[in-house]
């Protein structure tokens, strides 16, 4: 084969990619070393700022509440538990990696984050050149594999990754995959103790994230698409270093059993991946969206969060649902993709069509043609890559997450280079203005969402704004204002919680401390009711005390603190429903069905208001409405049993189907 290395297809007009050995590397970044160092320059720059940044998200869980990352003596206890146990949480992820280098980070600031936020910058900055390099290798010139490091160093998607100290897993796992997967031609070719190189790099990938796992399916496609054919040592080292994989990968599976006792994950809740309970077909379904939204999202990162636990992406309940027809026909062109031999060559056109895979243009002496099998290469490390999370063969514990697209995005962001250096190269002038326009439009969304990602209290901020229908994130919302003492604002996010899912126990809980919080402070006011002086001007604040007070008995002064919340706030839901109940208890059916109506427009999956509509419209005798009612409060309360929700199923068999 060469000391050139191999081409990317047979057809003569692959690049010859990258051969990475000391004397070979010189020369290549001698004439293109300027990119890789651009997109690493360019990852440093725009999250630099992340060293003022604080602990968020589950930081507190992975390192601040971590006793094992105190000391380098705990190194043995953390390649012996789960990821969370030295925070006295047990878990189902092994990834001591990440934990072992959290533990050499405490060596150098302890508790102060700068050192660990400095590290996963120079990560995702590494991460990024090896993409150039990836993009070499696999057949892109300079421009393409350039433009696509540039795509991955800046785009939006990775600031959760790059950004969040917890994101040091998605970054060390991607970190040794790519060396894995750079380094195994040059182990085959070469030989000695460089085939150590791939298969180290590959148990630092297990130890990392279980990700990694598509360690071995990756490098099978590149030397399935490359059009390499190596022969003699070269095909026998090959075969040896994937028989290591698969011994690394036994031993890893192995352990992973003994300390966390499962192969998969075990019992996740809906709350994080209500697909856990979903149908068979509604799964698939579902699961086809989810992977259309995350491409839509490395298109079109326009709406970014922290979280898409329940209800952020609804599930698909109809055949009907354009999510799943758009999401369908992406994977069809994915697969079309991949089963697509290249057209036969005409007549006086280059004579027959080899056999093998065929480029789908010519080289133009800039190194950035486009080739059939690089399209099959990156297809197939997209879907690879996105596999082990994707909810399909196994339950992941997260229906969605833009971590989960760290790695397979490396091979989006080649395509991308390779479609935008195209562009550029056909017609500077129609097509740079835009390039350059795109390239601005991710960077300057990159820096907006880096900055929610400074604290709690903006983080989730921003996600309350970005993914209203997640459960998760009111309550991290409402934990985080309770924690600050704003226990208007707590209420009001917890609420929010539970309107989206009123089986969210976790919010409940958190909802009762509120509520006792609001108790001590306002003490004097439950006291002396009648003292108008005394009530907050806070809507959340006195439907609470009004709420308190019927708990104890009294029926006079809760109305009237229900009256004064609607006059802050005219469509307060809460406080609409429990007011509706007194006039409906005081003979006045009417107002008590106005003030339900508007209780539920302003808010369609509030139960209680829905519960109390049934029971009205059926005394009414409007069945028709009445079973509309009953079916909305069954879709409220989710799947958590109550005395209720067996009433509202009983009486809709007896009613019937809808005529």
């Amino acid at each position: 084969m060469g000391r050139r290395g191999f081409r990317v297809g047979s057809s003569g007009a692959g690049h010859p990619a990258l051969p990475l050995s000391p004397t070979s590397l010189r020369p290549a970044f001698a004439l293109h070393g300027y990119w890789p160092l651009l997109a690493a320059a360019t990852a440093l720059a725009l999250y630099g700022r992340t060293l003022g940044y604080g602990w968020v998200f589950d930081d507190a869980t992975e390192v601040v509440q971590n006793t094992f990352v105190r000391s380098l003596s705990h190194l043995g206890q953390i390649f012996r538990n789960t990821a969370w146990a030295g925070s006295g949480v047990e878990t189902y992820v092994y990834r001591p990696l990440p934990t072992a280098t959290f533990a050499l980070n405490y060596q150098i600031s302890g508790l102060e984050p700068w050192s660990y936020h400095l590290v996963n910058v120079l990560l995702h900055g590494a991460v990024s050149a090896m993409v150039y390099l990836l993009g070499w290798r696999w057949g892109l010139g300079p421009t393409a594999s350039g433009l696509g490091a540039l795509l991955f160093a800046l785009h939006p998607i990775h600031v959760e990754v790059a950004a969040a100290v917890f994101g040091r897993k998605d970054l060390l796992a991607s970190f040794f995959l790519l060396l894995m997967v750079l380094t195994h031609p040059w182990a085959a070719r070469r030989g000695g103790g460089r085939t150590l190189v791939p298969v180290l790099s590959f148990l630092g990938g297990l130890c990392s994230k279980e990700v990694a796992v598509a360690g071995p399916f990756l490098v099978a496609a590149q030397d399935l698409w490359s059009g390499a054919s190596p022969h003699g040592e070269a095909r026998r080292r090959g075969t040896w270093l994937y028989g290591a994989y698969g011994l690394v990968l036994a031993a890893y599976l192995a352990v992973r059993w003994t300390v966390v006792g499962a192969w998969g994950v075990p019992a996740t809740s809906p709350l994080d991946n209500p697909l856990v309970e979903a149908p068979l077909v509604t799964r698939m379904a579902t699961a086809a969206v989810v992977l259309g939204k995350g491409v839509g999202l490395l298109v079109a990162p326009h709406t970014l969060s922290p979280d898409y636990s329940f209800n952020a992406i609804p599930l698909v309940r109809s055949p009907l649902d354009t999510r799943l027809w758009a999401s369908l026909v992406l994977l069809a062109l994915a697969l079309a993709t991949l089963l697509f031999r290249g057209l036969p060559r005409l007549p006086g056109r280059g004579g027959p069509r080899r056999n093998g895979p065929v480029g789908l243009a010519e080289d133009d002496g800039q190194g950035s043609s486009m080739h059939l099998p690089f399209l099959k290469l990156a297809v197939s490390w997209y879907f690879l890559a996105l596999l082990p999370a994707a909810n399909v063969f196994v339950l992941s514990g997260t229906i969605f997450g833009e971590r989960l697209l760290y790695l397979p995005s490396v091979a989006a962001c080649l395509l991308g280079g390779w479609v935008l250096a195209g562009g550029v190269r056909k017609n500077p002038r129609i097509w740079g203005l835009p390039v350059a326009a795109y390239l601005l439009a991710l960077t300057a969304q990159t820096i907006r969402y880096t900055g929610a990602w400074k604290d709690d209290l903006s983080l989730f901020r921003w996600a309350a704004a970005a993914a209203p229908a997640s459960t998760k994130v009111h309550h991290k919302l409402g934990e985080e204002w309770l924690r600050r003492g704003e226990l208007g604002e707590a209420l009001r996010s917890l609420d929010r919680a539970l309107a989206v899912a009123p089986w969210n126990e976790f919010a409940g809980l958190t909802r009762h401390q509120a509520v006792a919080h609001v108790a001590a402070r306002y003490s004097l006011v439950l006291a002396a009711p009648w003292d108008a002086a005394g009530w907050p001007r806070d809507p959340d604040l006195l439907y609470t005390l009004g709420h308190i007070l019927r708990e104890r008995g009294d029926t006079l002064w809760p109305p009237r603190l229900w009256e004064e919340a609607l006059i802050l706030d005219p469509e307060h839901p809460l406080a609409l429903t429990d007011l509706a109940v007194s006039r409906i208890m005081a003979g006045d059916t009417l107002t008590g069905l106005l003030y339900l109506e508007r209780a539920v427009r302003r808010s369609p999956s509030l139960p209680t208001a829905w519960y109390n509509l049934a029971q009205l419209r059926l005394a009414r005798g409007e069945l028709p409405r009445a079973r509309e009612a009953l079916r909305r409060f069954l879709e409220g309360v989710g799947p958590t049993p109550s005395p209720e929700a067996a009433w509202a199923r009983q009486l809709l068999a007896e009613i019937g189907p809808r005529p």
